[in-house]
């Protein structure tokens, strides 16, 4: 968000140059982190988070 916000700024105050061309690429990178992958953010979260330890030992030493 901060490289969003930044890229922006450089965006308002220049004309086209090549600097234009990179600036434009961050927001485009960043519009698709925003939109693809920051939503995922939620359920890994929420795995992470949660008590169920599916993927390790169990006390009985058995892998579930």
């Amino acid at each position: 968000l901060r490289q969003g916000i930044a890229a922006q700024k450089k965006l308002n105050d220049q004309s086209y140059t090549i600097e234009h061309q990179f600036y434009s690429s961050k927001m485009q990178t960043m519009k698709y982190f925003f939109h693809y992958e920051f939503p995922k953010t939620k359920s890994l979260a929420h795995r992470l988070m949660e008590n169920e330890l599916m993927t390790i030992w169990s006390e009985v030493e058995a892998l579930i």
